[in-house]
């Protein structure tokens, strides 16, 4: 069982944007009333409640510092203090369906939506720092470079485009195979990851050429998400599937996770070893990265277990520690799950699908927590390249021959793996 202290918020009008502060200390939540309410992480007590910002908020983010709160609605944006909750700058401006970040340092504001421009602004004055940027197509995506230096915009152009952050100049164009719907710099700004309909892209920053492999989803990605260490890539698609993929090679890791309604959130856990998932159906659930197993079962958001899209969970965060998971509901809700200790300070993260492999059987958990778990057969194929990754640990002949003779079919096995199996 899973404890879960519920912190109840508006309920009347629900929670629009949802954040966890990057040092771990806090969580933030925008409101349609113009509010935003700062609440400390690990009991979930209100800190404060800042004055209406003079819009309703559709979405905060944190910067890189944790020193400042960005709350943006459709169409002005304002900066407030990340410890007290006080507005820190004017109220700015932007064109209709704009996405906002801030800059590594927090000192700048990149936007641009609808309106076919990227702007850059210096929020502590609310001008602009360079004239603004304009794009044939609507802008989707905005990221900066982790340096600072340099600004990524995807538009509805199938290109992407990288400026000089500090001038506002081109910097290198590259053309797409699709339309773009998540991207971002990877490999500390020396890659990008581009999803566009039904796959994963990577490209060179540098040269804007495409490198590496491409990963290929049964449908079209409503939520995507690469772990810290960028060996694992995990995709909600819009046929209610979840496909887990080696960011190495780009093959599945395991066989698709039917969900059974849409997935509203997904986020990744720091050690990269769990994935949560916010559902359309009012549940949030954990699962394990390399099995796709639920390690929580489904965590309600609701006490009477209503799959109701007005009971909907709108955002799920680990914590950065791991030890706990944040869920905000449609309802005006955020609960805190108490996970425990991350895995690997427990039981190794490999055990589990160690075992499976050697046993050759596999515990499927339903997602109706009322129907009985089953023992279903893992695929040979999963078997050959676990039994490949575990015999690549050591280069020591006893450890190959342990593992050579665990996998092995156990009426052709030596008694035990000191004996040679008798001719």
């Amino acid at each position: 069982t899973f404890r879960a202290k519920e912190i109840r918020q508006a309920p009347e009008q629900g929670i629009r944007g949802f954040a966890l502060s990057p040092d771990d200390h806090s969580f933030v939540m925008g409101c349609p009333d113009g509010t935003v309410r700062l609440c400390e992480r690990w009991t979930g007590e209100e800190v404060k409640r800042s004055e209406p910002v003079g819009f309703p908020i559709e979405q905060v983010r944190w910067s890189d510092n944790s020193l400042w709160i960005l709350a943006t609605g459709t169409e002005s944006m304002r900066v407030l203090n990340g410890r007290d909750g006080m507005s820190s700058g004017p109220v700015i401006g932007h064109g209709p369906g704009c996405y906002t970040v801030f800059s590594p340092d927090g000192e700048t504001i990149a936007g641009g939506g609808l309106d076919r421009v990227l702007s850059l602004w210096d929020w502590r004055s609310g001008r602009l720092r360079c004239p603004p940027i304009r794009h044939p197509w609507p802008v989707v995506s905005i990221h900066f470079s982790p340096d600072g230096t340099q600004v990524l915009t995807a538009s509805s152009d199938d290109r992407l485009r990288l400026w000089n952050a500090h001038t506002g100049s081109a910097i290198r164009e590259i053309q797409l195979d699709g339309s773009p719907t998540h991207v971002g710099f990877t490999h500390g700004g020396r890659h990008i990851q581009v999803f566009s309909a039904m796959s994963l892209h990577f490209y060179d920053a540098g040269n804007g050429q495409p490198i590496g492999h491409r990963v290929s989803v049964n449908s079209a990605a409503s939520h995507a998400k690469v772990s810290n260490d960028e060996s694992r890539i995990v995709i909600a698609g819009d046929d209610n599937f979840v496909q887990i993929f080696s960011g190495g090679t780009g093959e599945p890791i395991v066989e698709p996770i039917p969900r059974g309604s849409r997935v509203t959130d997904l986020d990744i856990d720091a050690s990269g070893r769990r994935f949560a998932l916010g559902g359309l159906n009012g549940r949030a659930e954990v699962f394990d990265m390399e099995t796709g197993r639920s390690l929580t079962g489904p965590l309600w958001h609701d006490d009477r277990h209503r799959a109701d899209s007005a009971m909907a969970v709108t955002h799920v965060r680990f914590s950065h520690d791991g030890r706990q998971l944040l869920s905000a509901g449609h309802d005006g809700s955020v609960r805190l799950w108490d996970l425990g200790p991350v895995p690997n300070e427990t039981v190794p993260v490999w055990l589990p699908s160690l075992a499976e492999a050697m046993g050759g059987l596999r515990m499927l958990r339903p997602g109706d927590a009322r129907s009985t778990p089953r023992l279903v057969p893992v695929p040979y194929k999963e078997r050959l390249a676990i039994q490949a990754r575990y015999s690549g640990i050591t280069g020591t002949n006893d450890w190959i021959r342990l593992v050579d003779w665990l996998f092995s079919i156990p009426e052709l096995r030596a008694t035990s793996p000191l004996h040679q199996r008798p001719r």
